[in-house]
């Protein structure tokens, strides 16, 4: 058999895989790492929800994050999804949206939004940003931090169940998980500053002070301002600190 290809053929084959190139990213051994943007999207600025259907939920989040976006699980029931890999997300795979924006995933799990038996007070805070915020220990005992407008009462029967008899305390914080995980994501454009890109920096959201905390050496004086300006009590600065660099 000719595996000789008609040269007339060649530029139509370039074209076809230069499109499939563009279309999605692999690493080396052929395994997808992201998806582009769809041109409509990137001509606005904004970014296509990628499609996350079976992707492990950790997965799914890292690919959501590699593209400046926000996932937040919402665990549910879905006999035909194994448990751990994601169902849907909304918006739907394909949407455009703004960079850091919230993309709620879907996640199918064991009794769906019932939590799994023994689940701890962090475990569940964890599997339900849509009402906390995060846990923190204080004085021994566990203090759950929850997202403005949270109603204690609808949760108090689980919660209860996942201190299994230990004392915990329920604190309302000023700001959400979604709007601190925004934040989160926005700091990591790193765009406050020319030499922002230089400097190394942790971030995580601490439910104790209900803000993203930024951790960093090298932030200088004008950086710190600049930020504490943009962001206010949204953000915790500690510059004697940097770990968890990014």
């Amino acid at each position: 058999m000719s595996h000789r290809i008609r040269t007339a053929a060649l530029p139509l084959l370039a074209a076809l895989l230069v499109a499939g190139c563009a279309a999605r990213t692999g690493d080396a051994d052929g395994d997808l790492v992201a998806d582009a943007p769809s041109p409509t999207a990137a001509a606005s600025g904004g970014r296509a929800v990628p499609d996350l259907h079976r992707v492990a939920a950790d997965d799914a989040m890292k690919r959501l994050a590699g593209q400046q976006l926000v996932g937040q699980a919402r665990y549910v029931a879905d006999a035909g999804t194994p448990p751990g890999l994601v169902v849907r997300t909304e918006p739907a795979a394909g949407a455009a949206v703004a960079a850091n924006s919230v993309v709620v995933v879907e996640i199918s799990g064991e009794g769906g939004a019932e939590d799994p038996a023994g689940v701890t007070l962090g475990e569940l805070a964890e599997r339900h940003p849509e009402a906390f915020v995060g846990t923190f220990i204080e004085a021994g005992k566990t203090v759950v931090a929850t997202n403005p407008g949270t109603k204690v009462a609808d949760w108090r029967a689980r919660l209860d169940k996942a201190a299994a008899g230990a004392k915990y305390e329920v604190r309302a914080c000023k700001h959400g998980w979604s709007e601190l995980a925004q934040v989160k994501s926005t700091l990591t454009i790193r765009d406050w500053s020319a030499d922002a890109s230089k400097i190394s920096f942790g971030l995580e959201i601490d439910a104790s002070r209900c803000a993203v905390k930024l951790s960093s050496t090298q932030l200088t004086d004008a950086d710190a301002k600049l930020l504490q300006d943009r962001y206010g009590d949204r953000l915790l600065l500690d510059r004697n600190s940097s770990a968890g660099r990014t």
